[in-house]
């Protein structure tokens, strides 16, 4: 029954036709706007920043050279190819010349990382409201004490000049030592002078006398260690560092007289008691001693621990690493810095043993123990070229390659280059032994690419 409501049949048919018309249109329509946003670029969305974790190096098999870079961000990224680094010493320059040569030279060699020395005696090589300036770098060719010219920063510099050629630049600090010398420091601002309470002391509470090597700092004071977390922040927060390199970060103890038993001084052994919780004055001289030396152990450790969770946050993806003694056990038995221990649990992203030996039986003897003690971890063998004469590194350098492939490290820039250092031998004799060093060396380094 058709009513006023219902169209005719042919009107229906119609209505269907056309309907069925536009929906086939619209599928049309559809499917060339997928296949048009297949073909055309789409835009690329911003990578956010990656946060990564402390992690020793990965290195492959054979020594090389960093991309040429002048971002902090691409000489990092070759940080997985293995390392060949070279301290160069806080003696090493005094203006920015000799800042931009020493980088250029190091380049010219391979060195893929610089521990380049920011701090000697408690100072600073650059300008630190925390520290004064080092006097090896304010002392003229006449001797006498000159500041630096405003402005002057030759840390700033050498990062620069490092980043640009591609290099990795590792800020080198001396962590226990206070001074050296036997006069005292000429600025009155340095801690010598204003923290006298921070020199170890004897058992009768004689301070450490100045002497031809290091006086430390009482480093089981807690103000010391903040300190010297504060320095290494410092220079994390205002330098593009690629890490924070540590020396001397033991018990400084090589040149002390054992009669002396520094670190038995009141206060210090009350201080032990309370963290051993035994009462000293009832052990015996073997008790007091072992349990004395495991407490300073662990006051290293327990400053590095410091170190890596206070201070290397500051800077996303800088290394923490460390000049440590040339025997793993030695350095834990006799210098209270278990070294194994940091690298083992990751305190340090890698180690630099300073295996400095002209005898290569006993630098084959000292990287086999590190490279057992530490397997699958980053060692860097440190190799004292400055021992070695000239035609004679090979052997060490091929020892290092096969043990530890992380890399090599050579100590030290003045035993191959000519250095600002006004003690270092300038003579011809002395000059043609560096260049003859240094080109044994180069030929060695080539052929183990």
């Amino acid at each position: 029954m058709i009513g006023p409501d219902h169209p005719r049949s042919t009107d229906k048919v119609a209505i269907m036709m056309r309907n069925l018309m536009l929906i086939i249109a619209l599928a049309l329509c559809v499917s060339a706007c997928a296949m048009a946003s297949q073909t055309r670029p789409q835009p690329t969305r911003p990578t956010a920043p990656q946060t990564r974790a402390p992690q020793a190096p990965n290195v492959p098999a054979a020594i090389g050279q960093p991309t040429q870079s002048t971002s902090r961000t691409a000489a990092r990224a070759s940080v997985q190819r293995p390392m060949l680094c070279m301290w160069i010493n806080r003696w090493d320059y005094r203006s920015y010349n000799d800042v931009d040569e020493a980088i250029a030279r190091a380049a010219s060699l391979g060195v893929t990382d610089i521990f380049w020395q920011v701090r000697g005696r408690a100072d600073a090589f650059y300008p630190s409201s925390l520290e004064p300036w080092g006097e090896e770098i304010c002392t003229n060719a006449a001797g006498r004490m000159v500041p630096p010219p405003a402005g002057f920063d030759p840390l700033r510099r050498a990062v620069d000049q490092a980043h640009a050629r591609g290099l990795r630049l590792h800020a080198w600090l001396n962590v226990m030592p206070l001074w050296k010398g036997k006069s005292p420091p000429t600025d009155q601002s340095h801690v010598y002078h204003t923290r006298p309470g921070w020199r170890i002391r004897e058992a009768n509470g004689t301070p450490q006398q100045l002497h031809d090597h290091y006086v430390i700092v009482n480093f089981a004071r807690r103000d010391v260690q903040d300190h010297i977390i504060a320095v290494c922040k410092d220079v994390l927060t205002r330098y593009n560092v690629d890490g924070l390199h540590m020396d001397y970060i033991r018990y400084v103890s090589e040149t002390f007289d054992a009669k002396l038993r520094y670190m038995h001084d009141p206060d210090t052994l009350a201080q032990f008691g309370r963290d051993a919780r035994v009462d000293p004055s009832r052990l015996s001289e073997r008790d007091l001693h072992d349990q004395m030396h495991r407490w300073r152990t662990n006051l290293v450790t327990m400053l590095v621990r410091r170190v890596r969770s206070e201070a290397m946050p500051v800077r996303s993806g800088a290394q923490l690493s460390a000049a440590v003694w040339r025997s793993p056990s030695v350095a834990r038995d006799t210098y209270a810095q278990d070294a194994e221990r940091w690298l083992n649990e990751g305190l340090l992203d890698f180690a630099c043993p300073m295996i400095y030996s002209d005898k290569n039986a006993d630098f084959d003897r000292d990287v086999s123990e590190w490279a057992k003690a530490c397997p699958g971890r980053a060692v860097v063998p440190g190799i004292g070229i400055y021992m070695h004469k000239p035609g004679t590194s090979g052997p060490q350098l091929a020892t290092s390659r096969q043990q530890c492939p992380t890399g090599i490290a050579l100590y030290a820039y003045a035993s191959l280059f000519d250095s600002a250092d006004p003690k270092q031998d300038k003579s011809a004799k002395a000059s043609k032994e560096r260049l003859d060093r240094l080109t044994d060396i180069r030929a060695n380094l080539t052929r183990m690419r």
